[in-house]
């Protein structure tokens, strides 16, 4: 046995990927290393075998092309001597190119990287480049680092076409024919389109992987548009602008605090070790605005993110969601969209892997194949026959929710079915301040107050008028208080500093008549039918904690000291059911684990559908981290599952050669490509848009026929409204009314040529 290091490479690829290019660059900066072409180890011309259909040779047929056991065992003695067989003849003089297309600069980039890698230079690297490369299992065994380069179809063809055909080793040259455009395939099925989703996906997209997204709903984002407060993350660019000394070490104390006895390091030490890259990438991938950061409940420094304007869920959620959109257009190769789709079940091989899925979509079966990626979201509005939230918690039954009515448990229920472990089902977070609507109380599905409503300030007040609560200890907390005071109803007042700092929230809620407005304390007083005095001494004895930082209650941190002589909006609260922190139980990698404790090769789940990341309580900015955290980790796994197996050989390199073939690998980030220019409104008879008065709007008032007006617009939803991911209601408190102000607090006006432009009916008569 050799003494020296020996860590050999493959380069495959389609024919004309560049992957001769690559393995040459690549032995420009890396000593001791040398290129071994699979065409070396073709059989006699004799013994390569007839294309069926061209009647020529086939020095691409995988069974005759290659002659396997001379190349497998050539691989195995340069493991074991570290050094090229003597007798090895290279084709590589017959390579036509000489000169390699990549810059000076760019070499010495690589190079530079290489070196912060901790390169050895005692390492011998065999450079392996081959279009069968991945073929024969005892050849994959042998590579240390596979590297696999995806190229889009139309290039491929373009470069085949102006080669006039393509070399092999012994300069045979044959036509090449124009390629049938590919099926989707090498794809990773991603089943969900909330962020955990599309943060998979797009990693997806990164690392080299096609993906097939599918969602049971007609339009994506899940319950992450409805986010309120912000997205959490330790050490980001935003934060070292502001000067907040946090850390990933800091965060991961925050949340094991939070996760109390049901604290899973492993998984904690991902979600905070990777937040502040997880913004980061947000802002430089997406160019999102996350430039505010508050201190939400149970943190300890302020590291919730969000931008000045809209909710934060759904500008993150929709920035990715359009992303996504736009590439299944300009690359249908790489994605495909599929809504409307509901997956049945998950389909395994003989062996126990997942192979794929079925799923039905416009009233047929359908099958896809791939490793697959669960990103389904929770189950607070799992109100079906075999709930798992009746199950695991009925008293918790007959409370309202804040989550969609997608949110039914469909993937920890699959999962479930094939052997997956089930973990902390009985979790399940009730928020202390869902808003109540004073027009319709008992609504089941009530609207989130965010938290950083109270992170900015904001006090809960009982009936009496008095605290009961340090307003910013975690949410479990908060709830029982609530329950424990018994003293109804609960009022969440902001005053003038506090809305200003979230002037935008209290703006869309007032709108949405869930928060109401009072120019000074007597009016808040007169409507909470107390004296002025009594008001007077909450905010007095308040005050004297904010001067002396005792507080009664225990609380730590405040934003000032109260003026009864002030704005207030204020809004009633009630406790709702709002993240289920229990699922599958997943690994640090975001493989779901069997009921043996064994990973289900082929399975990944993301986001709430996953179990044990947040332990017994959730902290506050935490539910989009874990989506874009565990979406970006199941992206990472699944792509390195569909395009590597695991070896022992792999193993061996050891991890850093993985992070050596994670920067050889990763595509750079593709840019958006260019939105479409949105559907203009129907043509009337003459041509021109059709006219209505807002009289002739009014009439068309009615859940089976509603119209709005956005911005001179006349949009009939009544078809749309099903679809809509706020919710009907969220439209029909607009019925027949002009929802300008409160569609562009929430939305880009591009919104509706991209989502719904056949409802654009006409323009408001001036």
């Amino acid at each position: 046995m050799s003494s020296k290091k020996v860590v050999l490479v493959g380069v495959g690829g389609a024919t004309c990927s560049g992957k001769t290019t690559l393995a040459k660059h690549l032995n420009r900066i890396l000593p001791n290393s040398v290129i071994i072409h699979q065409d070396d180890f073709a059989p006699p011309q004799d013994r390569i075998p007839y294309h069926p259909r061209y009647k020529v040779k086939d020095w691409d047929a995988a069974p005759g092309a290659i002659d396997w056991p001379r190349l497998i065992d050539f691989l195995r003695k340069v493991h074991e001597t570290g050094e090229i067989p003597a007798d090895h003849r290279s084709h590589d003089h017959l390579n036509e190119q000489k000169d390699i297309p990549i810059s000076d600069t760019v070499r010495d980039q690589w190079i530079s990287a290489f070196d912060e890698l901790g390169r050895d230079s005692d390492v011998i690297w065999g450079l392996v480049d081959g279009f069968l490369l991945y073929w024969h299992p005892d050849v994959i065994d042998q590579l240390d680092v596979r590297i696999f380069l995806r190229v889009p179809h139309d290039t491929l063809r373009d470069r085949r076409h102006a080669r006039h055909g393509y070399h092999t080793a012994a300069v045979v040259k044959f036509k090449c024919h124009p390629l049938p455009r590919p099926p989707l395939q090498m794809s990773v099925i991603v089943v969900g389109g909330g962020l955990a989703g599309l943060s998979a996906a797009h990693t997806l997209l990164e690392r080299g992987a096609n993906v097939l997204l599918l969602d049971k709903q007609g339009f994506m984002g899940g319950n992450s548009t409805k986010a309120t407060s912000g997205i959490n993350g330790a050490g980001t660019q935003t934060q070292q602008e502001a000067g907040i000394p946090d850390s990933a070490k800091i965060f991961f104390e925050d949340t094991k605090k939070s996760a109390r006895d049901l604290a899973r390091d492993d998984l904690i030490r991902v979600l905070t070790g990777r937040s502040g890259d997880a913004v980061n990438w947000l802002q430089d991938k997406f160019g999102l605005d996350l430039s505010k950061v508050a201190r939400l409940g149970g943190h300890s420094q302020p590291r919730t993110h969000r931008g000045d304007a809209q909710f934060p869920g759904m500008v993150i959620t929709y920035a990715q969601m359009e992303r996504l959109e736009d590439l299944a257009v300009s690359n249908p190769e790489r994605v495909k969209i599929v809504k409307k789709a509901r997956v049945s079940k998950l389909l395994k091989d003989e062996s126990g892997a997942i192979v794929g899925v079925e799923y039905q979509h416009a009233g047929k079966a359908n099958t896809a194949h791939g490793p697959v990626v669960l990103a389904t979201g929770g189950y607070a509005a799992d109100f079906t026959e075999d709930s798992l939230l009746k199950k695991y918690r009925p008293e918790l039954w007959d409370l309202p929710t804040t989550n969609g009515d997608h949110c039914t448990g469909d993937g920890q229920k699959l999962a479930m079915n094939i052997g997956a472990q089930g973990v902390d089902l009985e979790k399940v977070q009730v928020h202390p301040t869902g808003l109540v609507d004073p027009n319709e109380p008992e609504a089941k599905v009530k609207f989130l107050a965010a938290e950083a409503l109270r992170g900015v300030g904001g006090l809960l007040l009982d009936n009496t008028g008095s605290r009961f609560v340090d307003e910013l200890q975690h949410r479990d907390y908060v709830t029982g208080k609530i329950w424990e005071n018994k003293k109804y109803p609960i009022r969440l007042v902001l005053n003038g500093p506090a809305s200003k700092e979230i002037e935008w929230h209290c703006k869309h809620y007032c709108g949405r008549g869930l928060m109401k407005r009072f120019e000074n304390g007597d009016a808040l007083a007169k409507e909470m039918g107390l004296q002025p005095a009594v008001l007077k001494k909450t905010f007095e004895d308040y005050n004297q904690s904010v001067r002396t930082k005792k507080d009664l209650f225990g609380k730590k941190f405040f934003q000032g000291e109260w003026k009864y002589d002030d704005i207030f909006n204020v809004a009633i609260m009630t406790p709702v059911l709002h993240y289920t922190m229990g699922g599958l139980e997943i690994d640090a990698e975001s493989r779901v684990i069997d009921t043996k404790g064994k990973p289900i090769p082929g399975l990944f789940a993301a986001g709430e559908v996953a179990g044990g990341v947040h332990g017994a309580n959730r902290l506050g900015g935490s539910s989009l981290l874990g989506c874009v955290v565990f979406g970006r980790v199941s992206g990472d796994s699944a792509a390195a599952y569909l395009l590597q197996s695991a070896s022992k050989a792999i193993e061996k390199a050891g991890g850093r050669l993985g992070a050596v073939a994670g920067q050889l690998g990763a595509p750079a980030p593709t840019p958006a490509p260019a939105a479409a220019p949105a559907p203009g409104p129907k043509a009337g008879p003459s041509g021109g848009k059709k006219e209505y008065t807002m009289d002739e709007v009014a009439k068309h008032n009615k859940k089976e026929d509603i119209w709005v007006v956005v911005d001179g617009e006349v949009l009939d939803v009544t078809d749309f409204l099903a679809d809509h991911p706020g919710g009907e209601k969220a439209i029909l408190l607009y019925a027949g009314r002009d929802a300008t102000e409160e569609f562009l607090m929430l939305h880009e006006k591009k919104v509706i040529g991209r989502y719904a432009p056949s409802s654009v009916i006409g323009v408001v008569k001036k």
